[in-house]
């Protein structure tokens, strides 16, 4: 029976850990979109069906797969749970600290800023660099960003985050006077930055703009350039917010590009890299633009946004197996990974 499961794509393995002795099936057919696994009931029973009640169970290779075993036949917390008193051991079932910005420790309930006062209302998410909230108060709703100062394994890691919140306050504080970018509001300690709240929704496909959202969009990436900066971060939608007055805003300048003249901006290494995540900039608006609105392309645009530049197939040639392998192991560390981006959480 396991021969004839392993025949169709189960693969168990037997392993020791700390004297107790785990059958550890890993389950991976052959069809995955985005990461996931899709297992048929039918492979899971089957599994259930071979491996003795008395040795400890683990089901993995898909995200949903303990979910549907607890409201399948009546199993309350699992598998794994059913059968084994030490099952947070072998499946967490929080996000490792060392993987939050903040660690264990909570955003505030409440803080004072520029006069106000504010309350948390929403967590937007929680990743390795920062954790972003939204907070309603005096003054109206703003975002609060605080950079990552939680240590792994004791060494201290606040001067990431404190260097991370330094770079986008200055980004925010260069581009104030643009209408696409969000009111800047100060610092917040030593690793945490605040700006005002944008009554809209993320850019997604399907989303409907307004005729003139990109021709705006370009006019403020041109505006960003002149100032020699990049903002490099256009890949992702998420970071475009299609106001609710019909306007584009631009969030998270955390790895803009940004160097002054007298760290060496104008010298001739920063200038050539300038001018491409520049160039990156253009095409990753084509690309929005073809995604969201492509009845406004022309023929000669539509078939440029499907040519990606040099340094965006060598980008991709260069990480896109660091990322596959990244992605590997935090699916392993961080058993509460949501869909998408990890740490984004859904309201």
């Amino acid at each position: 029976m396991l021969t004839d499961l392993c025949c169709s794509g189960v693969w168990c393995e037997l392993f020791r850990r700390r004297s107790l002795l785990l059958r550890v099936c890993f389950v991976y057919p052959a069809d995955r979109v985005s990461g996931m696994h899709f297992v048929h009931p039918e492979t899971v029973t089957a599994i259930i069906r071979v491996l003795p009640a008395s040795r400890v169970v683990c089901v993995l290779g898909c995200r949903s797969i303990l979910g549907w075993l607890e409201s399948w036949a009546g199993w309350n917390i699992g598998l794994a749970g059913i059968l084994c008193e030490n099952r947070s051991r072998i499946i967490p079932k929080e996000t490792p600290a060392y993987l939050l910005a903040l660690g264990r420790s909570s955003l505030p309930v409440e803080l004072e800023l520029a006069g106000g006062r504010y309350s948390l209302e929403q967590i937007i998410k929680h990743d390795f660099f920062a954790a972003t909230a939204l907070y309603s108060g005096d003054c109206g709703k703003i975002i609060v960003k605080l950079g990552r100062n939680a240590p792994i394994c004791g060494i201290p890691t606040d001067w990431i985050g404190a260097f991370l919140a330094r770079r986008e306050a200055s980004a925010y504080q260069v581009l104030s006077d643009l209408p696409a970018i969000p009111r800047f509001l100060g610092r917040l300690g030593r690793t945490g930055i605040a700006h005002a709240y944008i009554e809209g929704q993320p850019l997604a496909k399907g989303l409907e703009v307004p005729d003139a959202f990109f021709d705006d969009l370009r006019g403020a990436l041109e505006s960003i350039h002149a100032r020699g900066m990049a903002y490099v971060d256009l890949e992702k939608p998420q970071n475009v917010i299609a106001g609710d007055d019909g306007m584009p805003y631009l969030i998270d300048f955390q790895i803009c590009w940004q160097l002054p003249r007298r760290w060496g901006g104008e010298l001739w290494p920063a200038r050539w890299l300038r001018k491409r995540f520049q160039e990156g900039d253009w095409y990753h608006l084509l690309k929005l633009r073809r995604r969201i609105r492509p009845d406004q392309l022309s023929k000669d645009e539509l078939k440029r946004s499907y040519e990606k530049p040099f340094y965006v197939r060598l980008h991709r040639m260069v990480f896109a197996p660091l990322l596959i392998v990244r992605r590997w192991i935090l699916r392993r560390l961080d058993p509460m990974a949501k869909a998408g981006e990890r740490g984004r959480l859904t309201p």
